[in-house]
């Protein structure tokens, strides 16, 4: 049996009211496939916010770009009365209570924040934020400043 010539192939194709062929459906782009790359696209441009428990672990530098004008830049310690943070100290994190003290990540690790860190402000994206060198020697376990979520 031999192969069907283009016009065998046309004759098979649907035909519009207007009588022109219909191409195939594999021939033509889904549209949904462009509305779904396009909601990608603009969900990856928005801002980096704090998403709870399976959110942001507190690594530092990560996330501090999208928020250092916003709030980190504006922050002072209580206790020396400097900035809370350098060009990247400061991060969106977890935070949970525990018994008389919050606790937020750290670089992945969860901390007892100090009364004296607590900002008391909050955050425009209502998370929580941390303030911390990098947990690596001395620095191990301190925390500059900390903005809490309002209903911690």
């Amino acid at each position: 049996m031999s192969a069907p010539t283009s016009s065998e192939r046309r004759a098979r194709e649907p035909q519009h009211e207007n009588g022109s062929f219909q191409t195939s459906d594999c021939r033509k782009p889904a549209a949904h496939s462009l509305f779904i790359l396009l909601c990608a696209m603009a969900i990856s441009s928005l801002p980096t916010v704090s998403l709870g428990e399976d959110g942001h672990d507190g690594h530092h530098g990560v996330g501090h770009d999208s928020w250092h004008e916003r709030i980190y830049s504006t922050r002072v310690r209580k206790d020396t009365k400097t900035s809370c943070c350098n060009l990247s100290d400061c991060r969106p994190t977890q935070s949970r209570m525990v018994n008389d003290h919050y606790e937020v990540k750290v670089d992945g690790a969860w901390l007892q924040v100090p009364k004296e860190a607590i900002q008391n402000v909050a955050a425009p994206d209502g998370g929580a934020h941390v303030c911390a060198p990098a947990q690596i020697g001395a620095a191990k376990g301190k925390i500059y400043c900390v903005v809490l979520p309002p209903e911690t």
